[in-house]
């Protein structure tokens, strides 16, 4: 049974929240805060949240349609892919520094459009090499 209790009083929260919360494929839990770093969590046997990964200066953040990989881009445009189950740095890229991009996740890739150059570039998460598409 559902019950509620209505206020006499217009409800006005103290201070605003300082972090960004997402869930993906329902198995992780992503808190970013104001401060760019990011945090992932996933729920273990006991429900329990147990933090696998945190980064700082991050300001997006993509995973791939399986969710077994995650690729970061921070502050200055360096991209970086993890893998989620070893927790392990696989590819880091400083080729996109400072430039505007638009990142698309698919299964087992990503597809890195640089708005500057409009080039587009595939990074294949099993073979972790950058392909240049469209020049």
């Amino acid at each position: 049974m559902l019950t509620y209790r209505i206020l006499s009083e217009s409800f006005a929260p103290c201070q605003t929240v300082g972090q960004i919360l997402n869930i993906h494929s329902d198995e992780f839990l992503t808190i970013k805060d104001n401060d760019n770093s990011l945090k992932i969590f996933t729920l273990n046997n006991n429900n329990v949240l147990d933090l696998k990964l945190s980064i700082d200066s991050i300001t997006d953040y993509y995973f791939t349609k399986t969710s077994s990989h995650i690729l970061f881009v921070d502050e200055k445009k360096f991209l970086s892919i993890y893998c989620l189950n070893s927790l392990k740095l696989l590819w880091t890229s400083k080729l996109f520094e400072y430039k505007n991009l638009q990142i698309h996740s698919f299964q087992s890739s990503f597809i890195v459009i640089c708005l500057q150059t409009k080039e587009i570039f595939q990074i294949d998460i099993n073979s972790l090499n950058l392909k240049n598409l469209v020049q």
